[in-house]
C-alpha cells in the first residue's frame, strides 16, 4: 500500500514532468509556425471532462474503479496542470470575443476555486469536532440553543442563590450576546476569534475576583462559552466546505458547456487550424 506522503510526491511530480514537456512541446511548435490550438483545446476539454469524472466516482463508492483516495490525487495535479495547458492554449493576453471571455472566466473560477477546496480540506477537517467529537452540521443549532438555556438557566439561578448579580450581570450584559450569535464564517481561517479570548479573559478574571460559589457558576458559564465557540468552528468548517463545492462544481459544468460550444464554433468557421 502506497503511503499518502508518497503518492502526493509522485503526484507532483508527474504534473510538473507532463508541464515541462507541455510547454517545450508548445514552443518548438510555436517556433516552426505551427499551431497548438486544436490539440491543447481537445485536450483540456477532455482533461476537465475527465477530472469531472472524480464527483461521479465519490456518488459509486463501491464501483471496481480504484480507490477514491487515487482518484481525489489525480484530480488535484491534473487540475493543476490543467492551468498549464490552459495558458498553453489561450496565452496570457486577454481574451478577444463575448465566448472566449466567457471561456477564460469560467476556467479561473474554476481553478481558483480548486484551489481554494484543496487548502480548505488541508486546513478544515481537523477543525470539524466539538469537545473531541464530531458535530452534524443539522444539529449544531439546537446544541446552541441548549448552551444558551443552560447558561440562563445558570445565570438565574445564581443571582436567586446568592442574591448578588454579578454572574446575571455578566451573563446579560457579556455573555449572552455571544452565546446567541451565529457563526462566523472566516472564523476557521483564525479570523474573528478576538472576541472569544477576550470574553474567556474576562472570564478568567471573574473567577479569580468571585467567591467559591459564584467562581464555580462562572467556570460553568466559561465551559459554556467555550463549548459553544467550538460548535460555531465546526459550523463554520462545514459551511464552508459546502460553500466552495457549491462555487466550483457548478461553474466546471458550465465550463464544459461553454467550453464545448466555443470549440465547436472555433472548428466550425475555421478559426483553429
Amino acid at each position: 500500500m502506497i503511503r499518502f506522503r508518497t503518492r502526493r510526491q509522485v503526484g507532483l511530480l508527474v504534473a510538473i514532468a507532463l508541464s515541462a514537456l507541455l510547454l517545450i512541446w508548445h514552443s518548438a511548435m510555436r517556433s516552426s509556425l505551427r499551431s497548438t490550438d486544436v490539440l491543447t483545446g481537445v485536450g483540456l476539454l477532455a482533461l476537465v471532462l475527465l477530472l469531472t469524472s472524480l464527483n461521479v466516482r465519490k456518488k459509486v463508492p463501491t464501483a471496481p474503479l480504484g480507490p477514491v483516495a487515487w482518484w481525489m490525487q489525480f484530480h488535484i495535479y491534473g487540475g493543476l496542470f490543467s492551468g498549464v495547458l490552459f495558458l498553453a492554449h489561450a496565452g496570457a493576453g486577454a481574451p478577444s470575443g463575448l465566448i472566449e471571455i466567457w471561456v477564460w472566466a469560467l476556467f479561473v473560477l474554476v481553478f481558483l476555486s480548486g484551489l481554494a477546496g484543496l487548502g480548505l480540506s488541508r486546513l478544515l477537517p481537523a477543525r470539524l469536532t466539538a469537545g473531541g467529537e464530531e458535530v452534524i452540521y443539522e444539529r449544531i443549532p439546537a446544541h446552541r440553543r441548549k448552551l444558551l438555556e443552560e447558561a440562563d438557566a445558570l445565570a438565574t439561578a445564581a443571582a436567586a442563590q446568592s442574591g448578588e448579580s454579578v454572574v446575571a450581570d455578566f451573563h446579560a450584559h457579556r455573555l449572552r450576546s455571544f452565546l446567541a450569535a451565529r457563526p462566523r464564517l472566516l472564523r476557521p481561517l483564525r479570523l474573528g476569534g478576538h472576541r472569544r479570548r477576550a470574553l474567556l479573559q474576562e472570564l478568567d478574571a471573574q473567577v479569580r475576583s468571585l467567591g467559591k460559589s459564584d467562581s464555580r457558576q462562572m467556570n460553568e458559564l466559561a465551559r459554556i462559552a467555550r463549548v459553544k465557540d467550538d460548535l460555531d468552528l465546526a459550523a463554520a468548517s462545514q459551511m464552508l466546505l459546502r460553500l466552495w463545492l457549491f462555487v466550483h462544481i457548478p461553474a466546471t459544468y458550465a465550463l464544459i458547456i461553454v467550453g464545448a460550444a466555443h470549440g465547436f464554433i472555433a472548428l466550425r468557421s475555421g478559426g483553429l487550424s
